[in-house]
């Protein structure tokens, strides 16, 4: 077997090993944050049931085929946490795998297609993704904006045939409908229907490029006109809340270099967060190694440095004019599908929504380090690339190794304190504790987790009333408190 076929088949098996291994060597989380709001509103409203209660709750343009597609998977596959992982993983493989076509139907190049595939499969966020099963109809949905854009750029090479544009303009309802934020990726549409069409042809590629877009600007303009007029959209709520909470900080005094300044809150906010998650993934490295072992630690290079190491002695580095196409298509993606969250006065993104943006992501690290460091040197290229691969996919499995086992960590802890507090060993005296979190955590770079998923696991399994438990987070200390336990 050629070097080259075993290194196509190999990346395949690291990518596979390097996301199953923790469910494989710890286990599985089990159940947390919205998975009991899903197993329980199934339960008691059934599986249509479950549906009319989103749709009247939420209104019928907030993800209604997205949940309808989330409550089947909890529907058919929930009685089994084992089962609805396993399921989780194969869809995130399955968008992995929609990654690869994409990028090479978008570029036609192999090598930048695995490096692509590799970061999207392993950047740190997506971790919390699949590990968050209520999170699938999101990966769902990027499978779907992959499948779709291979058609559609399909059908650009092609003879135009109505009917095929009658359903990309369908199927690309049917996404908005799944999950919202693939709204930007329009801007994607577009540039690929222009671009190809004045390939094809100078003459009349305006028009026919207007003709074909008109669908999906207007599908676009409708949707995100009726998404944000929709009474109930938790969305727009939340955006709203935020927001003027932000305002009511604001003193009716308030010199103009302090109303600049909050304007700008949305990329100070984004560059601290992006400081802060760095210093939180220099954290994760000693914690992982802690718990993994050194033996298993030292395999986990060695893997990551066979892997790079049998990457072929030639590869082919595109030139500037095509990096520069690279660079521009990763930036609108990454702009686009990041640009609702820059609504929030202050950048609100949680971890796991970084899927969509990802890719764009992968596509700007690979065009700016060559455009920087390509050399007309084919083994000084070949090397970079190689230094490359090992460095950020080793860094990045690593942080989803850390997310991994951080969430598993504070969801048992939180699951064992439920534990104790039932069988009568602490609280029913004295009815308050103060949790010490450098005490009890080892994962407190796990920063989104306690709030969002901790506390609301140890709510659904204390079984209690929401009013009769109080919980405060204070800096480094976590107060508890209980009211009438005894009478339930």
């Amino acid at each position: 077997m050629k070097i080259n076929s075993f290194f196509s088949s190999f990346w395949i098996l690291y990518l596979f090993l390097g996301l199953v291994f923790p469910f494989i060597w710890f286990g599985i989380i089990g159940f947390y944050g919205d998975d009991f709001n899903q197993i329980l509103g199934i339960e008691e409203f059934g599986f249509l049931g479950n549906i009319s209660q989103w749709i009247y709750s939420y209104g019928i343009f907030y993800r209604p085929l997205g949940y309808f597609i989330l409550t089947s998977i909890y529907f058919f596959l929930g009685w089994s946490e084992v089962l609805i992982y396993i399921f989780s993983l194969f869809l995130f493989f399955l968008s992995c795998y929609f990654t690869f076509l994409l990028s090479y139907k978008f570029f036609s190049n192999k090598f930048l297609s695995v490096f692509v595939t590799l970061f999207f499969g392993f950047f740190p966020f997506n971790a919390s993704a699949y590990l968050q099963i209520s999170s699938s109809y999101m990966i769902i949905c990027y499978s779907f904006v992959a499948f779709f854009f291979l058609k559609l750029m399909s059908y650009l090479n092609e003879e135009n045939k109505k009917y095929k544009l009658f359903l990309l303009n369908t199927s690309w309802l049917l996404i908005l409908l799944i999950y919202e934020q693939a709204t930007g990726l329009i801007l994607i549409i577009l540039t690929n229907i222009f671009y190809l069409n004045f390939l094809k042809n100078k003459n009349i590629w305006f028009k026919k490029s207007c003709i074909q877009s008109f669908g999906f600007v207007f599908i676009t303009i409708a949707f995100v006109f009726l998404y944000f007029g929709s009474p109930g959209n938790p969305k727009v709520e939340t955006l709203i809340e935020l927001n003027n909470q932000e305002i009511e900080t604001i003193s009716s005094t308030i010199s103009s270099e302090e109303i600049i300044q909050n304007e700008s809150n949305r990329l100070t906010s984004l560059a601290l967060k992006i400081v802060n998650s760095f210093s939180l993934f220099y954290m994760n490295f000693p914690y992982v190694f802690e718990n993994l072992g050194t033996n298993i630690f030292i395999f986990l290079i060695f893997t990551t440095f066979l892997m790079s190491y049998l990457i072929p002695d030639k590869i082919f580095v595109p030139n500037k004019k095509e990096l520069l196409k690279i660079f521009f298509i990763g930036l609108i993606w990454t702009t686009s599908t990041m640009a609702p969250f820059f609504l929030y006065d202050s950048f609100y993104m949680p971890p796991y929504v970084f899927l969509f943006p990802s890719f764009g992501i992968g596509l700007l690290f690979f065009s700016i380090f060559f455009l920087l460091f390509k050399s007309t040197n084919d083994f000084l290229n070949n090397l970079s690339y190689k230094i490359m691969v090992f460095s950020f996919t080793l860094f990045f499995v690593v942080q989803n190794y850390g997310i991994y086992l951080g969430t598993k960590e504070e969801i048992n802890f939180w699951k064992k304190l439920s534990n104790d507090i039932k069988n009568s060993k602490i609280l029913y005296n004295k009815k308050s504790l103060i949790i010490d979190k450098n005490i009890s955590f080892n994962n407190n770079h796990i920063f989104w987790l306690e709030e969002l998923y901790g506390i609301r696991y140890f709510k659904h399994s204390l079984g209690e009333k929401l009013d009769q438990i109080n919980i405060i987070s204070k800096g480094k200390e976590i107060h508890i408190e209980l009211y009438d336990l005894n009478q339930n």
